[in-house]
């Protein structure tokens, strides 16, 4: 829809993420989020058995920070794992700035700048996410009719 189109191309987009995620656990910054208006926020919990939009959210904010998971053997100092860490650490583990810094290997100082590039690109995936639904949507929406969709429109 052209809601969520204007939503995420608003520059205030990565704000939103950054404050989902600090209220990851629970909080108004997750529960009356503008995320919450997300095409693939819908669908989530459509998919899940509860219809619950925050836990939706929830489950789509770990989707995009998975997808930045590096292939292979995690380590917690190498450079291409380092946002992921910050996110996973900070965010669904729920853990301390200094506890992740530390077991990093880094300063705070360091740890605030990546941790700003590692939300960044959260809202790149979840951005790509609802874009990607959309165009599904135009794509499925041009598509002649299949069989049981005479059905589905005359029940």
């Amino acid at each position: 829809s052209t809601e969520t189109e204007g939503l995420i191309s608003n520059p205030e987009f990565s704000n939103l993420i950054r404050d989902a995620l600090r209220d990851y656990w629970g909080g108004p910054k997750l529960t009356e989020s503008e995320l919450l208006k997300l095409n693939i926020v819908w669908r989530e919990m459509e998919q899940a058995d509860d219809h619950n939009p925050v836990r939706a959210l929830r489950t789509v904010l770990a989707q995009a920070i998975e997808n930045l998971k590096p292939e292979g053997q995690r380590s917690m100092t190498t450079s291409e794992w380092i946002l992921y860490n910050i996110l996973e650490m900070r965010f669904l583990q729920g853990r301390k700035v200094l506890d992740v810094a530390l077991r990093l290997a880094m300063s705070e100082s360091d740890l605030y700048r990546k941790q700003r590039v590692a939300i960044e690109e959260v809202a790149h995936q979840i951005e790509e996410m609802e874009r990607n639904w959309i165009v599904s949507q135009q794509t499925s929406a041009s598509a002649p009719p299949s069989n049981g969709a005479n059905h589905i429109a005359g029940k």
